[in-house]
C-alpha cells in the first residue's frame, strides 16, 4: 500500500492485493474522506486490471 496524494481531509491509495490460494493478483486505487470525528472513510474504490487501465484515471 502507497499514498498517491494527500490533503488534510482526503486521500488516495494504491493497494496491492495477493490471494495465494485463489493466486488473484489485484490492484486497487481508494479514495478516502475523512469524516467529521477523524475517521477515515473510503469514498470510492477503483480496481486496475492492467498497466493501460492504471493511467486512465485522473488523481
Amino acid at each position: 500500500m502507497s499514498v498517491i496524494k494527500y490533503t488534510g481531509s482526503t486521500a488516495i491509495l494504491y493497494v496491492e492485493e495477493i490471494e495465494h490460494n485463489f493466486k488473484i493478483e489485484m490492484e486497487s486505487l481508494y479514495y478516502l474522506v475523512k469524516d467529521a470525528k477523524g475517521n477515515w472513510l473510503i469514498h470510492d474504490s477503483v480496481d486496475i486490471y492492467n498497466e493501460e487501465m492504471e493511467f486512465k484515471y485522473e488523481l
